[in-house]
């Protein structure tokens, strides 16, 4: 929802695609049919543009040699051979296996992106028409969202979100040249840094080569969508507890949404989720492959993790005040009214948000970057050696 000048904001304005850069605004466009849809035409987009820039180097990968050393590769993958053959030190399109990574977890971010900031530009209107929020101090709570809104829809926010995407993506390209991915293919008998800078030489996106560029555009949509999703669910959790004080959080005890009001509320809890579990999964696969050097993906798990926390804790700890509020009966309440009570305490679930789907979140968020973390202090220590 947007707001016009002069008029009091409705809901919270990060859908807003005026104030989107222009690839945001098209990679979060919807295509009609059912989602997996949406995930398609974009992972098709990202191969494709790969595919082109890589044609045009001459590195896509084609030829029996290459496809022998791809199948060799999967075999060491899926048997877990220790065996290291003499693999070429070429590194064509078809068999960077990172590039897999970044396409799966940019298309589904960038889908799922989009969703959650509808979802969040609907929250508070949804909210307050199924009566699970009351807002007690209309005119401040209109002028907190007001400035929220302005430093969600600022253009410096997303020129500096776009500047610390682009230091990520040029860092990420230089992790090649550190070792990069080449541990896992360094064949016997040779030496990783010899191999390593020979690799990066002919790796099919190293700097300057025409498959850069979208290698280097699409890295940086994918820390963009990273970087911003991040920001607004931060600035959506910070909103809450300004306005705390002005808003009564309530349960709505006809249960017209089936969730007793709270059915907005789980709607983005539940698409912040399965952003947060896609970029750490991403991000556990790409710091598997990156050099020890690379401390710079290992430090956006701990961001990550942050996130998935406070999905988590935020929207239980306002649900948990409403709930406990709505329980709360008059001391001269009769026999009906406390077997109403009674029941309608074991209707209500204690948390929006179960416990074991924390357990689950937290799981997936945490493990691959212990992984990852464990992974980079081992390789750091055997170089030194």
């Amino acid at each position: 929802m947007t707001s016009t000048t002069g008029a009091s904001p409705q809901g919270f304005e990060c859908s807003r695609k005026d104030r989107m850069p222009p690839f945001m605004r098209l990679i979060t466009i919807r295509v009609p049919g059912i989602r997996i849809s949406s995930f398609a035409v974009r992972w098709m987009l990202i191969w494709g543009t790969f595919a082109i820039g890589a044609l045009l180097d001459g590195r896509f990968g084609f030829g029996a040699e290459a496809l022998r050393t791809v199948g060799h590769d999967m075999q060491r993958l899926i048997f877990l051979t220790k065996e290291r053959p003499g693999a070429p030190s070429k590194f064509p399109l078809l068999r960077d296996y990172s590039v897999d990574v970044h396409i799966w977890m940019i298309g589904v971010i960038t889908v799922w992106g989009g969703e959650f900031m509808d979802s969040l530009s609907r929250l508070i209107p949804r909210m307050r028409s199924m009566g699970s929020l009351q807002v007690l101090d209309q005119q401040s709570f209109n002028r907190h969202l007001l400035r929220a809104n302005n430093r969600m829809t600022r253009g410096e926010i997303h020129v500096a979100t776009i500047t610390v995407a682009v230091l990520l993506s040029a860092l990420g390209s230089l992790a090649y040249q550190r070792k990069g991915i080449y541990g896992f293919f360094t064949p016997a008998g040779q030496g990783l840094d010899a191999f390593s800078l020979k690799a990066w030489s002919q790796w099919w996106a190293r700097p300057f080569s025409q498959g850069s560029l979208p290698w280097l555009f699409w890295a940086v949509v994918g820390n963009y969508a990273d970087l911003w999703i991040g920001y607004i669910a931060l600035e959506v959790t910070v909103f809450f507890f300004r306005v705390r004080k002005l808003v009564e959080f309530r349960i709505d005890g006809l249960n017209s949404d089936g969730m007793w009001g709270w059915a907005p509320v789980a709607e983005s809890v539940g698409i912040g989720r399965r952003i947060a579990v896609a970029a750490s999964l991403g991000l556990g696969a790409i710091a598997l492959i990156a050099s020890p050097s690379s401390y710079y993906y290992l430090a956006l798990f701990p961001l990550t993790f942050v996130i998935a926390i406070g999905i988590f804790l935020v929207p239980n700890m306002f649900y948990r005040a409403a709930r406990l509020q709505f329980f709360t009966w008059p001391s001269g309440a009769g026999p009906v009214e406390h077997m109403l009570h009674a029941i309608q305490r074991a209707l209500v679930p204690e948390r929006i948000v179960r416990t074991r789907d924390f357990i689950y979140q937290v799981l997936l968020t945490a493990v691959p970057g212990i992984i990852a973390i464990a992974t980079a202090v081992k390789d750091a220590v055997q170089i030194k050696r």
